[in-house]
């Protein structure tokens, strides 16, 4: 157990020190996929929790029509849309890191979202609409902070220059596009596929 806090205090280390600390993972075994999973899984888990308890005054959604299994599943596709893309991307273009390296370190990479989460779940209902600047302000930061990190990482794990490494962080947006593209072709097909078996039975 002390060894499992060790490893998910390592995500404070990383948003402080992210060269290093993406460095480490790929290069000393820093980190865990269990503690990655686990900020997953708590992201994740966060996500639903505010859809439910942000304040009506900031939250985005209906609570009378927000769906916790499409938010879960939409959180999950995401996450590992980027990872496939992002495999699949630098494995063409000469990257070092395998899809547990990146696995690792997008894990890792969610720890300001997290925070972000934490804080303005609860602040969101006693702040009132003059003070919406400041709900702003820190999940825009926390947005910006985690962009910030899954670029250091893919500088890191592939061992990239900061041009490539933009240039591929262009490509796998352009990937996670089609992967999302190709998913809807699917569930699409399978869909007929389900009615015109229905209608022949019928």
């Amino acid at each position: 157990m002390k060894e499992f806090w060790s490893e998910m205090k390592y995500g404070f280390y990383i948003a402080v020190r992210p060269f290093k600390g993406f460095w480490d993972i790929k290069h000393e075994g820093k980190g865990s996929v269990r503690a990655a999973t686990c900020l997953l899984v708590l992201y994740t888990l966060l996500s639903v929790m505010s859809g439910y308890m942000t304040g009506y005054l900031f939250n985005s959604y209906d609570r009378g029509e927000f769906q916790a299994l499409k938010q879960i599943f939409t959180v999950l596709a995401l996450f590992f849309c980027y990872c496939i893309a992002n495999w699949g991307f630098t494995c063409l273009f000469d990257g070092e890191g395998t899809f547990k390296d990146i696995y690792r370190a997008t894990g890792y990479a969610l720890l300001p979202l997290i925070i972000s989460q934490i804080l303005l779940i609860p602040l969101s209902n006693f702040f009132v609409n003059n003070e919406r600047a400041f709900y702003t302000t820190i999940s825009t930061f926390a947005i910006i902070w985690t962009a910030f990190l899954i670029l250091v990482s893919i500088l890191m794990t592939h061992n990239y220059s900061l041009g490539k490494g933009l240039l591929m962080l262009i490509c796998i947006i352009f990937g996670m596009c089609v992967i999302a593209y190709i998913a809807l072709l699917f569930f699409n097909l399978i869909q007929q596929m389900i009615g015109f078996v229905s209608t022949v039975f019928t």
